[in-house]
């Protein structure tokens, strides 16, 4: 593929009126979008917009009648369709049936994503009925078998029949999905249980009225039975398999500090976001394939000595009195933006919400941070770790998933080790 390619747009618009059998719209935007995949790739998606002749010069946000497609870049499959329609006219139509509404979706899936039930690479993961209309999310298997990270596909079907929204977000194409392993034996019931313990965690969740304020819960962790290799659940794809920096914060004692702002706030974090889209954007039709998305740039050594020394400075002003007692776990590129994840030093537990601060890519100032409640410096006298366990062992389960592996550049065959129960800390009571 050559480094510079110049989109044939009039060709692109053509195709998609026909395929789609568009009527009645005038072409109203194009743009090409550099992002990256889930898997953390530079790739390219390329938009297009059609609006009603009846609004056509004007300025109207996206009108019903409206019509947005986007196309992946390399093989201009279609990643997701839009037809905005006005509720209220759909409603009190003669309708169609859940399953009509289904088939429906299962056609769309099969003709633009070449999936089927039956072949057993789509999985269909909830169905729900709607007012004005059934919404399938479906999700990319193998063998009947889910990846991590996610390939979801979602159809959103009118009572009338029409498909009102299409998205497939899986990242790859059916073809090209790079998996290697032999078939590995389920664990054993003492291997999910001796794994489900190693990584039974105390929790603290400030603030929730979901779960206790201090619990125990099995730390999702997928395992290789062939070779034993475990790897703890990562949200951010790039982390899987590497080891978290736990590296410690020492910062010298502001006598000035004490929950102050950052000095440096150069825009809002909303600001630097919505900057990070536009400059991913262009409509000239043009994909330079040799460059890559900022976020996908691996973070260099000086880089992360840059980003340790700002947020020191950031502890030192809004953490005074707490030198030593955080930990720098992770930094990533998001948004345009430097993100380090932050814990407690040896508390004896983990927090549902990490402290993050964002750093400004260049000047490496400090933009500004993320914070829900706040987190002890230890944690309090619970119910023993083995009692706690005991009393969800029976829960503990495994599931296959294709995991991919950033090194080998592929899927790789384990089980998610995990259980869907908890245990709250200070009264044993199992809640699920």
């Amino acid at each position: 593929m050559m480094a510079i390619e110049q989109l044939d747009m009039e060709r692109l618009w053509q195709y998609w009126e026909e395929e789609l059998a568009l009527t009645g719209l005038h072409r109203h935007a194009s743009r090409i979008r550099q992002q990256l995949s889930p898997v953390h790739d530079t790739e390219y998606r390329i938009e297009l917009e059609w609006f009603p002749e009846s609004v056509q010069g004007k300025n109207e946000g996206n009108p019903p009648g409206a019509v947005m497609v986007e196309l992946d870049g390399r093989t201009r499959v279609l990643i997701s369709f839009h037809s905005v329609q006005e509720a209220k006219r759909l409603q009190g139509m003669p309708g169609i049936t859940p399953q009509q509404a289904k088939a429906r979706a299962l056609q769309w899936v099969e003709r633009f994503a070449g999936l089927t039930e039956q072949a057993g690479n789509l999985e269909l993961v909830q169905a729900n009925d709607k007012e004005e209309a059934a919404v399938f999310s479906f999700r990319r298997t193998r063998d009947g078998i889910p990846f991590y990270p996610p390939m979801p596909i979602q159809v959103r079907v009118a009572w009338n029949g029409q498909v009102v929204a299409y998205s497939d977000y899986s990242g790859h194409m059916a073809q090209d999905i790079p998996v290697y392993n032999s078939p590995q034996a389920s664990p054993s019931t003492e291997q999910k249980r001796q794994i489900a313990l190693a990584n039974f965690e105390l929790i603290y969740a400030p603030e929730s009225s979901e779960f206790p304020a201090w619990f125990y819960g099995v730390g999702e962790t997928f395992l290789n039975t062939t070779t034993g290799e475990t790897m703890p659940y990562e949200l951010h794809v790039p982390f899987l398999g590497q080891a978290p920096l736990n590296r410690r914060l020492v910062w010298e004692h502001d006598s000035e500090g004490g929950n102050r702002e950052p000095l440096q706030t150069p825009s809002s974090i909303g600001e630097r976001v919505v900057q990070h889209v536009s400059s991913s954007e262009r409509s000239d039709g043009v994909i330079d394939w040799d460059a890559v998305h900022p976020d996908a740039v691996p973070i260099s050594r000086e880089e992360l000595e840059r980003i340790y020394e700002a947020v020191c400075g950031w502890g030192s002003r809004i953490y005074p009195d707490e030198s030593g007692q955080w930990k720098m776990t992770r930094v990533l590129r998001k948004s345009g933006m430097l993100v380090a994840i932050l814990e407690r030093y040896d508390a004896g537990y983990t927090a549902v919400f990490r402290v993050k601060v964002m750093v400004d890519r260049e000047s490496f100032d400090v933009i500004g941070d993320m914070r829900v409640g706040h987190l002890p410096k230890k944690a309090p006298v619970v119910m023993d770790k083995e009692q706690a366990f005991q009393r969800i062992a029976a829960s503990v389960v495994s599931k296959p998933y294709f995991v991919w592996h950033s090194q080998k550049r592929g899927y790789q065959l384990m089980y998610m080790i995990d259980c869907s129960c908890m245990v709250d800390a200070h009264s044993g009571e199992v809640v699920t």
